[in-house]
């Protein structure tokens, strides 16, 4: 059965850290120590031929136990937004940290197959290369726009057809912070040329912070929740800047009630 039904999932409120973080209150060793050896399985299970959906959801779901033991609480609202649209869909979100692309598929993949467009270089990533083949993950190059946009569309468009959804992070890199100006409409193009919904999502995952020298290995800090909203689905994509507005104002609200500043453009 799936950890995150519908319509939300909230850690219980009287949670408590682990026990070994709680006597060893040295969260970044505790997350690590948990969350690799995940990693770990889900790149064997993608090399054995034995990476689908439910696993998928499953290894994400991992993660956020992961988190739940270093203290911080986990709050997923929305989950009804994707389970009562029909068929496959775009999701588009802001991007603020690694613990987005661990956690999402726990809210998804056992309801839609799903995989993410990422940076090319994650597929040559010992770790979790496999897993961005497995799940069927669009790659970009971010160095020429107009190449990374025709691989996403014709990618994505194929994707979508044989019913495996597509996650978008219009903004490109990682930020603490939402900047506006950098949210394209990348995702409103793919869903509209696809002919399928388009599902907004607002991320504060900033317990996993970017790390200073290795970007992917930054500090955690358990007193950070974890908060994640899926808007409704808009089927509407008629008018592409109204859609894109609309996603927008959503982020806005949700980061906004988190307190993650948005940048506008200056």
């Amino acid at each position: 059965m799936p950890l995150l039904t519908p319509p939300a999932y909230h850690t219980p409120a009287d949670a408590r850290a682990g026990l070994g973080c709680r006597l060893l209150p040295w969260a970044r060793l505790h997350f690590y120590r948990l969350a690799i050896p995940v990693l770990y399985r889900g790149r064997r299970q993608a090399l054995n031929g034995e990476f689908n959906n439910q696993v998928f959801a499953e290894r994400a779901e991992d993660i956020l136990r992961a988190v739940e033991y270093c203290g911080a609480k986990v709050h997923v609202t929305g989950i009804e937004h994707i389970v009562n649209t029909a068929g496959p869909a775009v999701f588009v979100g802001n991007h603020m940290s690694m613990l987005d692309t661990f956690l999402l598929p726990a809210a998804i993949s056992h309801y839609k197959g799903v995989g993410f467009v990422l940076k090319e270089s994650l597929t040559r990533n010992w770790l979790m290369g496999p897993v961005c083949f497995a799940q069927q993950a669009i790659t970009v190059g971010r160095e020429n726009p107009r190449e990374d946009l025709a691989q996403v569309l014709t990618q994505g468009v194929e994707r979508l057809s044989r019913n495996h959804s597509v996650i978008i992070f219009p903004q490109g890199t990682r930020s603490a912070t939402f900047p506006v100006d950098k949210f394209n409409t990348l995702g409103v193009k793919l869903a509209r040329r696809a002919n399928v919904a388009l599902i907004p999502c607002a991320l504060k995952t900033d317990f996993l912070e970017n790390g200073r020298w290795l970007k992917d290995l930054g500090p955690v800090h358990p007193e950070r929740d974890v908060h994640i909203a899926f808007g409704p689905a808009i089927t509407d994509l008629a008018d592409q800047r109204a859609v894109h507005e609309q996603c927008i104002a959503f982020l806005r609200a949700r980061l906004g009630e988190w307190g993650v500043p948005c940048v506008e453009a200056e």
